[in-house]
C-alpha cells in the first residue's frame, strides 16, 4: 500500500498573495492527485502542490500494482485582508441573505468580486458602473465581496439563499 502522508514547507495559515508547497513522499513508480474539498485539482500530478488559497487539501497516491490511499485532511486557512484593505462602515449591502440580486450603497463600486470560502473568485466586474450586482449563478452559502470605491478597496460579507 502507497503511503500518503503530507508535510508543509511553512505554516497553513497565510494571507492573499501568499502560499504553502504540500509535498507527499514520493516512491518511484507512484501517481498523485492533489483534490481541494474532495475535489480533483486540474493539472495538480505532481508529488508537491502549491496551496494559494484556503480549503481542505487532500492527496490520492496511487502505486504501480493501482493500490490508492488518501492523506488526511490538510487545512489552510486565509483568514488576512489584502494590504491596505479596510472594511469600510459608509458602505452597506442589502438585501442580506439575497437570492438573485445585492445592491451596494454609499458608492457605486469600480470594481468588485465575489469570493468564497475557499478563496475563489467567482464573480468579477472590472468597470462597474452600477451598485446593483446579480448573484443568481452562484450556489447558496457564505460569501465575501471585495468591491473598490472611490474611497479604496472595502470586504463585505453576504449569505445567498436559494
Amino acid at each position: 500500500m502507497p503511503s500518503a502522508n503530507v508535510t508543509a514547507s511553512g505554516p497553513l495559515q497565510f494571507c492573499p498573495g501568499d502560499s504553502v508547497i504540500l509535498t507527499v513522499v514520493s516512491q518511484p513508480g507512484n501517481t498523485y492527485q492533489w483534490k481541494l474539498m474532495g475535489n480533483d485539482i486540474p493539472g495538480a500530478t505532481n508529488k508537491n502542490y502549491t496551496a494559494t488559497a484556503a480549503g481542505n487539501y487532500k492527496v490520492a497516491v496511487t502505486n504501480s500494482l493501482g493500490c490508492t490511499d488518501i492523506s488526511d485532511p490538510v487545512i489552510v486557512t486565509v483568514p488576512c485582508r489584502m494590504k491596505n484593505e479596510t472594511i469600510t462602515e459608509n458602505l452597506e449591502l442589502f438585501p442580506n441573505p439575497a437570492n438573485t440580486y445585492i445592491t451596494i450603497s454609499g458608492g457605486i463600486p469600480s470594481s468588485y468580486e465575489v469570493i468564497n470560502a475557499t478563496g475563489q473568485v467567482l464573480i468579477s466586474q472590472e468597470k462597474n458602473t452600477t451598485d446593483v450586482i446579480d448573484i443568481s449563478p452562484i450556489p447558496a452559502g457564505l460569501y465575501l465581496i471585495r468591491v473598490v470605491t472611490e474611497n479604496g478597496p472595502s470586504t463585505l460579507k453576504f449569505i445567498k439563499e436559494e
